[in-house]
Order: C-alpha cells, then structure tokens, then sequence
C-alpha cells in the first residue's frame, strides 16, 4: 500500500530521525496512526483483517538475486552484489510480518560509523579507504523471534591434573533449567547464522505491530523459513548457549560432554518480524567486501581487505627491535655468539606469533562472515527455487 502526502500528493517516506512518515517534497510530517486513517492509495491493496501483503519483485541479472521493494519505490542497481542491470520481475503477495522493528540509525549515522570503521585500520589498504561509502542500502530482514525454554542433565569431565603415567580426569554432574525470551533466529535458510548472530543483539521489547508504511523508502527480504523450521533453529542456539556455560562452570583442561538429556519447551507461537540492517557492498581488485550495520543499535559486522606487506613488515622489525639490545649487550660484553644471536631471533618470533596469528584468524573470520561465501547464497536462495 503506498501512502501519499495529504498536503501535496507526493508519496511518503518513513523518517528514521522523527520515526514518522515523511514528505520528501514539501517536508510535511505525518504520524503512522494518520496515515493509515487518511491515505490516497494508488491501488486497491488488501484489508487490514488480511494477513498477506504486496510488493514488488525485481531480478538481478548478474548474481540472480530476487529483490523485494515496497511499491512506491524504483530499484537501480542490486543491493547485494552493486550489478546496476536489475529487471522488474512481478508483482506478488507475501505473508504479512506480526511485529517490526523500525530503523533508529539514519543513513548518515550508518555512513559516517562505516567510513570510521574502514578508515581507522592501521592494516587497511589505502585504496581501500578511498572507495565512496554512500552506497548504502537500508534493509529489513526476516526473522523469528521465539520464547524457548530449556531443562537439561548433563554428565561432563574434563582433566584436572597431570602426572608422568596418567592424566587425572574429574566428572561433574549439571543439572538446570533456562529460560530464553525474545530469541532471535534469521528466517532465511540461506543467510549465514553467524552474520545474523553478530548483528544481535536486537531491542526486541521496541518492536511494534507491523505496519507497511515503515517499508517506505527501504529494502525487504521475504522469509522462506517455517515456524516449525524456527523452533528447531531455536532449540539449536538454546543449546550452543547452554553447552558452552555448562563447559565454562568446570575446572580444568579437554572439556567434554559425556551425556546429557535436554528438553525444550516452546511459550508461545513464534513470531514473524523484519529487524533493520544497513548493507554496503564494496568491490576491492574483483572481490565484493559487504559490511553490515545494525539498523536499531549501530553495530557493526564485516570484514575489509587487509595489507598483508605491511603487518608481515612491522612484524619482522618487532622482532629485530626485540632481540637488538641483547645482542647490543653482547657486543659490548665482546661475546658474540652468533648461535645465542638466532636463539634470541627465535625466541623474539615465539613471543610475538600469538599476537600476529590472533589477529590473523580475527581477520579471516571477519572476511568469511561477509565476504562472498554467506552473502551470496543470501543474494541467491531465490534462484535456486525457480
């Protein structure tokens, strides 16, 4: 349902400063509530007692993604992969979200906390930091939110002490009950969960009744994940919480689980809602960077290109900076070894690998949650169902 300005006519806008509905041409404001009792329609949309909604779907010809825009708006270029040659596809009647979360980070917030974000990286590539960061896309994405309890009995050991002959192992016993409200799980089945978990945490308890005027102006993604599928997607991070706490309670080293026996309890429906998220897709020597931001906290997710020259550089020079008042001493001393001379080397380069390989697979994780792998099967779970 497209909503006009009763002042002017011209269509509206949802307004993330003001959280109302925005006149683009004349600037008149207008609350929700006053637009859904007063609105011109362009066409006959669905009652308010009907649970579906219409939109538009466009196609792009390059990564095959199929993109959902509210009908007022015009798509020039594909949102996931930055290709400018996408086609109108069809118009199509989706099922209506029970709850939304509006956008509270404006486009220029996001902006300016992205081209912060890229360009404080001491290992960012300069031409990297160049690229323009005003291509970016508003985007509500599907999701469920669930209450889900959990009872468990877990038998757990682990190594407490270490002797010449044998290792000592310990067995615990833990017994709990928890509770979960408002879990959030991606109702995409091609959206990576580890992009959507680190977009968490979201303020659910601000999330309002759907209303289609909030689409004004953004992207939407259709969920194709049932409330069935959610409720296992649920019990799946109930119990990765739950695991990873029960490991934590436990002393020593190589904790396991021997045995354990959870149970899950839904408390409620779930419910079908779109969360906010900003995305920017940059090109950097033919590989896509996409970096997401949490449209309601501000939160950053993504992985830029890193300058491996220059980390391996002032990696070596450390080490070099690290072992030359030894061998300084050593001259002055007048006993060069030049055996003790690479011992110190190696011992400086042991001392400085965990940093160097900390932020090595800090890196690679990064790139992997956004870099082509998880993104382009979100841009592509269209296609593969046609």
């Amino acid at each position: 349902m497209n909503k006009l300005c009763q002042g002017c006519g011209s269509p509206l806008e949802f307004d993330i400063k003001n959280q109302m509905m925005k006149c683009e041409f004349c600037g008149e404001l207008w609350t929700i509530s006053e637009c859904d009792a007063a609105s011109v329609e362009y066409e006959e949309s669905a009652t308010e007692n009907d649970d579906s909604m219409e939109c538009s779907i466009y196609n792009c010809s390059s990564c095959g993604a199929e993109i959902v825009i509210n009908r007022n708006e015009a798509s020039t270029f594909c949102i996931y992969c930055g290709n400018p040659t996408i086609v109108f596809s069809r118009i199509e009647r989706t099922k209506r979200p029970d709850l939304i979360v509006p956008f509270k980070v404006t486009k220029e917030e996001a902006t300016g906390k992205l081209r912060k974000y890229i360009t404080k990286g001491k290992w960012v590539p300069r031409s990297f930091k160049k690229i323009p960061t005003d291509n970016i896309t508003g985007i509500y994405v599907p999701y469920y939110i669930t209450d889900i309890s959990i009872s468990n009995n877990m038998l757990l050991k682990s190594t407490t002490a270490h002797s010449e002959y044998a290792d000592e192992i310990t067995y615990f016993v833990r017994s709990a009950h928890c509770d979960f409200s408002k879990m959030t799980t991606d109702a995409s089945k091609e959206l990576d969960d580890n992009i959507s978990i680190h977009l968490d945490p979201y303020r659910i308890d601000t999330a309002v009744p759907f209303n289609e005027n909030y689409l004004a102006g953004f992207y939407s993604d259709i969920a194709d994940i049932n409330r069935v599928e959610a409720f296992s997607d649920a019990k799946s991070r109930a119990y990765r919480i739950f695991k990873h706490e029960a490991l934590m309670s436990i002393r020593g080293s190589n904790r396991q689980i021997v045995s354990d026996k959870p149970r899950y309890t839904l408390n409620g429906e779930s419910q079908y809602a779109l969360l906010p998220v900003w995305f920017l897709t940059l090109q950097h020597r033919k590989r896509p960077y996409t970096i997401l931001v949490n449209g309601q906290t501000g939160k950053i997710v993504g992985g830029i290109p890193f300058n491996w020259f220059k980390f391996i550089a002032l990696f070596l020079m450390l080490t070099i900076l690290l072992s030359f008042p030894i061998g300084l001493l050593m001259v002055l001393m007048e006993k060069i070894d030049y055996r003790i001379v690479v011992m110190i080397l190696l011992f400086a380069l042991f001392i400085l690998r965990p940093i160097g390989m900390h932020r090595t697979r800090k890196f690679i994780a990064a790139v992997k949650r956004t870099s082509s792998s998880g993104l382009e099967r979100f841009a592509n779970k269209r296609r593969k169902d046609e």
